[in-house]
């Protein structure tokens, strides 16, 4: 047989004992979790600030219901296309709201206001608007949490002694 062959033979099997290659990554279960635990890092910080996100989008629609609920409800007439639709209060003095995320049913929105405090009356937010802000922090929350979970289930490449 060939010289060279054999060498290169031997040398193969000496440098993939155990399959894993001598000195070529080879991990102890320590070493595993400490490089799952660095991978993880950021999908940790962004499912953070996420949350945080999800608890900012769930307090303002808590605070507008607090709002809406108990408050006089005025009906202005609105196109769809502005962005502010203003109201002469009964006090006689001209008041502006924003009206980006009002609902677009027909040519008019309903502003809520408690007591005498037309300044800081509110139109309502649309319901499909709070819909797609939940849906969107729902499904990204979803993705970091599936992203979390597949690196700490990888298939195992360590080898028990």
């Amino acid at each position: 047989m060939n010289n060279v062959f054999l060498r290169d033979r031997m040398e193969r099997n000496n440098s993939d004992f155990e399959g894993s290659g001598i000195g070529e990554g080879r991990f102890d279960e320590y070493e595993e979790e400490k490089a799952k635990f660095s991978d993880a890092i950021l999908p940790f910080i962004i499912l953070t600030f996420m949350i945080i996100g999800l608890a900012g989008i769930i307090y303002l629609h808590i605070t507008e219901i607090r709002k809406i609920s108990g408050a006089t409800a005025v009906e202005i007439e609105y196109d769809g296309k502005q962005q502010f639709v203003t109201w002469k209060a009964p006090d006689g003095r001209t008041y502006s709201y924003n009206a980006s995320y009002a609902p677009e049913k027909s040519n008019s929105v309903t502003l809520y206001y408690k007591g005498t405090d037309y300044r800081n009356g509110i139109i309502k937010t649309d319901v499909a608007s709070w819909i797609k802000f939940y849906a969107a922090f729902t499904v990204i929350i979803g993705g970091l949490i599936f992203w979390i979970y597949k690196i700490f289930h990888k298939k195992k490449h360590v080898i028990s002694k």
